[in-house]
């Protein structure tokens, strides 16, 4: 009896394992986490006289990405270098091995190659590309946007000739999407006392005030950038809920197997112990008949 039913589960085991929920977080099918970061250096005329600096401060962070300790298997960073003036611009995009050891002079001549551009400032359209490279696929854990600028805003006139008169103080226009940056840190230097202030008071309307951080010229020149701490992957309320009903199911799977392989079990040891009593039964002599059960009578 024992071996039988020993003999059950054991065949029922499989169907078990079956029923086990995949495990929530799954290494293999999940891309590794990295931090993504734009650097917006202005290059129009208005921003020129602080352009060697702002330049300075985005080969700084190279450095210091370089610098960084990196773990064994950790994903690079992703780096998007972002030309502000008539027309914005990527520069380059890749990691900071793939950019190679580049000086100062170097990207300072990239960006002075732009001068045909410098005449106008289009803010609200490098936002925008940024805000597009930093929301890109493939998902970064952690998004970072340096921006130098002091982000007045001069578009091209629609004819092309000329640029269109900014405001005192420039701020983005009703139709910005402030939502682009709602999972961004933002940092921007060298702005106009005039401006922080008007920027400030919209970015706190728009509910972003502790992702906003904006330095005007003097904290500019002190404020250090670092690069950013080693991505950790986050897992979402939509993973957990995921994972949750992967559980549950898995345990109303467990719990139908382990109720069928039972049941079988029961149905088994009620026949066997049944058999056996039959087995027990003593057979009649030979030339003799089982004795028949004696009927009661009726009383009259």
């Amino acid at each position: 009896m024992k071996k039988l039913i020993a003999r059950l589960l054991t065949a029922a085991f499989p169907l078990l394992l079956s029923g086990l929920p995949p495990s929530p977080v799954h290494a293999a099918d999940i891309a590794k986490p990295f931090n993504r970061i734009a650097s917006l250096i202005d290059t129009s005329g208005s921003y020129k006289d602080s352009q060697a600096a702002a330049i300075a401060k985005t080969q700084s962070l190279l450095d210091d990405i370089d610098n960084r300790h990196h773990k064994r298997g950790e994903v690079p960073d992703e780096i998007v270098l972002i030309a502000l003036d008539a027309i914005p611009e990527v520069v380059w995009r890749g990691t900071r091995k793939q950019l190679g050891a580049e000086s100062a002079k170097s990207w300072k001549e990239r960006f002075d190659a732009r001068k045909d551009y410098a005449g106008c400032t289009d803010v609200e359209a490098g936002l925008a590309l940024a805000a597009a490279q930093l929301n890109d696929a493939p998902a970064a854990q952690e998004k970072y946007l340096f921006a130098f600028s002091d982000f007045k805003h001069e578009p091209p006139r629609d004819d092309g000739k000329g640029c269109k008169a900014p405001q005192t103080p420039s701020v983005p226009g009703k139709d910005f999407d402030w939502l682009a940056f709602k999972d961004v840190s933002v940092a921007v230097f060298w702005m106009p006392y005039a401006q922080k202030a008007a920027w400030a008071k919209q970015v706190k309307e728009a509910g972003l005030a502790d992702s906003f951080k904006l330095y005007v010229q003097a904290e500019s020149q002190v404020v250090k950038i670092s690069a950013p701490p080693a991505a950790k992957r986050k897992v979402s309320v939509e993973e957990l809920g995921q994972a949750r009903e992967r559980i549950a199911g898995g345990l109303w799977t467990i719990i139908s197997a382990v109720a069928a392989v039972l049941a079988v079990a029961l149905f088994f040891s009620v026949a066997l112990w049944s058999w056996a009593r039959l087995r027990r039964a003593p057979a009649p002599a030979p030339g003799t008949f089982a004795p028949m059960r004696k009927l009661p009578t009726r009383q009259p």
